[in-house]
């Protein structure tokens, strides 16, 4: 049971609940400097929740080699997510329909690093070629978006594929770290974001002048950003959590699918972002589902 509602909640935070504050934050002006913001408020909350966390577990704070890996992983992190609001800005539907190399980078390195092989069965299998199948064969559907310059889908593609990439590395280091190492989620979220704060500095002192913002959008800026934190965090939290108790074979699929459904619904809409879907795309989501739930059905012991 523990690891269905820690699925369900790495689902919800970030697919469902995350992309609708992410798009509030990712068209703002000052874009550079709104990422510092939303860094050091959840630096600020993932450190209260590492001392809260080792408080109640009567055990002490104290720096690890493992840690400062992920310091460096955070690093990276805040140049991805500049890149992810960069592309959602342009478009939310196109970025969350062509992201799917993040999952596959992590469930590729699962199989052949940590032996993931072990936990397939028929049932699996079939599940994951529809979950995965009917995410990367969704993503061509992108064409079909209205109103979208295809220079634009160019963009987006770019960024994408460079946050992908820091993204799947880091989701396989989620795994790694939580079953080889042993190491607790608060210490893994603190030293996440402490990483974070310092790549989005390099990132403000790169930005030209416009995406660092000036004084009158710096009150909007701060209160957007301060509500999307809180699911920043969480969302990370969860995410590790879930993969802390089940296999990347069994994690990526599923969130290929949600990230398939549930931001693009939210950009088509919630921010209009109309798409006339062809009878493929509906089919392709219902695939992608039930491959989901195929594989939820299955999780290992």
């Amino acid at each position: 049971m523990e690891k269905i509602i820690a699925v369900v909640f790495a689902v919800f935070i970030p697919y469902c609940v995350h992309p609708y504050l992410l798009r509030r934050v990712a068209v703002l002006p000052g874009r550079a400097r709104n990422l510092v913001i939303q860094y050091c408020f959840a630096a600020l909350l993932a450190w209260v929740v590492a001392f809260v966390g080792h408080w109640i577990m009567g055990t002490h704070f104290e720096w690890k080699a493992q840690m400062l890996v992920v310091v460096g992983i955070g690093v990276a992190n805040a140049v991805a997510c500049y890149w992810h609001w960069k592309a959602t800005a342009i478009n939310q539907a196109i970025t969350s329909l062509s992201t799917w190399l993040d999952d596959i980078i992590p469930l590729v390195l699962g199989l052949f690093i940590l032996n993931e092989f072990q936990f397939l069965n028929a049932m699996v299998v079939v599940g994951i070629i529809l979950a995965v199948g009917s995410a990367i064969l969704f993503a061509t559907q992108t064409a079909s978006l209205d109103g979208v310059k295809p220079s634009s889908v160019r963009q987006i593609y770019k960024y994408i594929l460079m946050y992908s990439v820091i993204w799947g590395v880091a989701g396989f280091a989620m795994r790694y770290l939580s079953v080889k190492e042993n190491m607790l989620v608060w210490d893994f979220i603190s030293s996440w974001y402490s990483g974070s704060i310092v790549g989005a500095l390099a990132v403000y002192y790169l930005a030209d002048q416009t995406d660092r913002g000036d004084a009158s959008t710096l009150r909007e800026a701060m209160k957007k950003t301060a509500m999307l934190t809180g699911s920043v965090v969480s969302s990370l939290a969860a995410t590790y959590w879930a993969k802390s108790l089940v296999p990347l074979v069994f994690t990526q699929p599923i969130f290929m699918v949600s990230e398939m459904v549930f931001p693009t619904m939210i950009g088509l809409f919630i921010f209009g972002e109309h798409k006339h879907f062809t009878r493929l795309g509906w089919i392709l989501i219902f695939c992608g589902l039930v491959g989901g739930l195929i594989i939820a059905t299955h999780l290992p012991k």
